[in-house]
């Protein structure tokens, strides 16, 4: 196990120059010059000129990069474009809501969607098992947008419930922390929820079906045994999913962001781009992209503790 986990990490550095790279030449291709937008549209060219080169925008691609990457290896993921602030400290300070909001959405998933599809897999074509499909089929469907709007209607407008927007860190207490984090948790996790369901409920169904799975009825075991042989043959795909997830969700936090007019790294992303500020963009990918890896890692080694097959 430790050789897989070391390889795993090996290939950590390669994901991130890619990813580092794609997302620069990516950010080139915007239309719109960053000294403009600071200077004003009515800048003078000597102005333009000196802001570019305060930037180092004068410089060509390869340089540009080449600075920025040697500053990021050391941690030091540089200031933003529109201000003195630290991107690193900007980052810390909005990375906690979209981490609270994603594990949120990843707990509903986990809590509703595993037990939910194993029940439906095991009692196919029932009630139950219907009124799953109906569920995964609504909750595929529908925006989170429309869904966090809905939801606000509802729970905070109508009934006053919880709050329509805002964040409250952790250190205001876990109760006050958890009515500004259910809405949009539910909001974010419901196609989460949805796919979950579905993905564990096929699991089970193919495993049902299996001779050695007959045979253990055929000896009389009671139906508590047998589901858990049942549940440690799913365990490898279900896990599979739930890091799938994990990773789409922390991807999808931006939409559910505006909708609640939280200040997390999401709405920092739209923010960041629409001011062209390359730098900034360039520090959220690479956070990001190490917070995805480090799940995959995550899901690696559950894969290994489930199912000794794999090592």
């Amino acid at each position: 196990m430790f050789r897989s986990i070391v390889k795993r990490l090996l290939t950590v550095v390669p994901t991130l120059l890619l990813a580092s790279i794609v997302t620069f030449g990516l950010l080139k291709l915007i239309p719109g010059d960053p000294a403009t937008v600071i200077a004003g549209d009515n800048a003078t060219p000597a102005r333009l000129a000196e802001i570019r080169g305060q930037l180092h925008l004068d410089e060509s691609l390869p340089q540009q990069y080449g600075r920025w990457a040697s500053h990021a290896i050391r941690g030091d993921l540089g200031t933003s474009l529109y201000s003195t602030t630290k991107i690193a400290t900007t980052i810390q300070a909005r990375l906690p809501a979209t981490l609270q909001i994603t594990l949120g959405a990843l707990l509903l998933s986990v809590l509703i969607g595993i037990p939910l599809g194993f029940i439906a897999g095991w009692r196919s074509d029932s009630a139950i098992d219907k009124a799953a499909r109906t569920i995964s089929t609504v909750g595929i469907g529908i925006p989170n947008f429309w869904l966090g709007m809905l939801l606000v209607t509802v729970f905070a407008l109508k009934l006053h419930w919880l709050p329509a927007v805002g964040f409250h860190g952790i250190t205001g207490g876990l109760g006050q922390t958890a009515k500004y984090v259910v809405l949009p948790a539910i909001a974010l996790g419901a196609a989460s929820i949805a796919e979950t369901t579905r993905q564990t409920r096929s699991a089970v169904l193919e495993v049902r079906n299996k001779d050695f799975v007959r045979t253990l009825r055929a000896i009389g075991l009671p139906n508590r045994t047998i589901f858990k042989h049942v549940a440690k043959n799913i365990a490898v795909p279900v896990f599979t999913v739930v890091g799938l997830q994990a990773s789409r969700l922390l991807g999808a936090t931006v939409i559910v962001e505006a909708v609640f007019g939280i200040n997390g790294i999401g709405s920092l992303v739209v923010d960041s781009v629409s001011r062209r500020d390359y730098p900034m963009v360039q520090g959220v990918v690479l956070v990001m992209a190490l917070l995805i890896l480090f799940v995959n890692l995550v899901v690696d080694i559950t894969y290994r503790i489930v199912d000794p097959r794999i090592r």
